[in-house]
């Protein structure tokens, strides 16, 4: 069991390798060209980080980045930055605490001197506000032993929560 693990894992790495490198050189061989990275979902007070790389053309980009809700059309959080060719960075979209549920795209658009280009993709909510940790003293039990446990919360920025909560344990 563990060989194909080891064999999956193995697997993995070279598909992500082979599936990076078809990008970096599918990127570096087009006009005018530009990655742009970004996670697919998003949590309401968490930072959404956009990678931006700027291929092909010698003068500054100006990118522009918005998470935008699809049903109002208005601008959850906008951010924008200035990108050199072969000088990747990134546009931080710090998401407000607010955002509620719903479906939201992310909008793209850069503009420099010989480049100008538009995207847009749809992004996912993720509503889960609270992290519940639960750690015993030990990792099996006996019949009739006594299970000790503690337990802490924390927010999606990792801020302690510090109100009560109720578990229930229930025999397997």
């Amino acid at each position: 069991e563990y060989m194909g693990t080891l064999v999956r894992s193995i697997l993995c790495r070279t598909m992500l390798t082979l599936v990076f490198y078809a990008v970096v050189l599918a990127a570096a061989t087009a006009d005018d060209s530009y990655v742009v990275l970004s996670p697919s979902s998003f949590r309401a007070g968490v930072p959404l980080n956009v990678s931006v790389n700027i291929l092909k053309t010698a003068t500054p980009v100006q990118v522009d980045v918005a998470i935008v809700n699809k049903a109002t059309k208005q601008n959850v959080v906008t951010s924008s930055g200035s990108f050199t060719k072969g000088q990747p960075g990134t546009v931080m979209l710090q998401v407000p605490d607010n955002v509620q549920s719903g479906s939201y795209q992310l909008h793209v658009a850069g503009s420099g001197v010989g480049i100008s280009f538009t995207n847009q993709t749809d992004l996912t909510f993720e509503s889960k506000t609270i992290s519940i940790f639960i750690q015993t003293d030990k990792a099996m039990y006996k019949p009739g032993q006594t299970v000790n446990f503690r337990t802490f919360a924390t927010f999606p920025n990792l801020a302690v929560y510090t109100g009560t909560f109720d578990i229930d344990i229930y025999s397997a």
